[in-house]
């Protein structure tokens, strides 16, 4: 060890120099094993957890379509937690495309200025791979926030808000049962 670290210190550790083509292809490696962690880590956030998210989020909204109780939903989480997060994930992901649909109908109907803030998938100048690695994480961050903001909104009054009204109107109709 002392010939390792007299070779490392002394003149023959010309190859750890910062300049020298070895340090240049570990700090490549270590570069492209830090693009690699934060696009697996965005991917994994934008594609299960906010997914799961939504989809928790819809099935509180809607628990009194069935009268149903959080703790119920709880006790089978804990029962169930492999199952549980597949079927969030799984209402997540069906109610996101319909919002996606939603957006992109109201794309075609109201003026481009009116969804600035949205992306447009549609656009030939949109790359979300490249996006991926590109921007910085702030940016990502406030695009999920933003995404937050949208869908928490959307599920409340497009979801619990006419549930509400109709077992107000006709609480005969509820809770809702699949022996027909």
């Amino acid at each position: 060890t002392g010939a390792v670290a007299s070779l490392l210190i002394g003149g023959g550790g010309q190859w750890l120099a910062p300049q020298s083509p070895l340090m240049l292809q570990m700090l490549s490696l270590i570069r492209y094993g830090v693009i690699l962690c934060k696009v697996g880590m965005l991917l994994a956030v934008e594609l299960v957890a906010f997914p799961i998210g939504c989809g928790w989020w819809l099935d509180m909204c809607s628990l009194h379509l069935v009268d149903a109780h959080a703790d119920q939903r709880f006790s089978f989480l804990k029962l169930n937690f492999l199952a549980s997060h597949f079927l969030h994930w799984l209402v997540g992901v069906v109610f996101m495309l319909h919002i996606s649909v939603f957006v992109a109908v109201l794309r075609e109907v109201v003026r481009p200025e009116i969804l600035w803030f949205l992306r447009n998938p549609a656009d030939a100048e949109e790359h979300p791979l490249r996006d991926l690695i590109d921007e910085p994480l702030s940016r990502h961050a406030r695009r999920i926030i933003l995404s937050s903001l949208l869908y928490i909104p959307l599920t409340f009054g497009f979801v619990y808000v006419p549930i509400s009204i109709a077992k107000l109107l006709w609480p005969a109709l509820f809770p809702l049962s699949g022996a027909w």
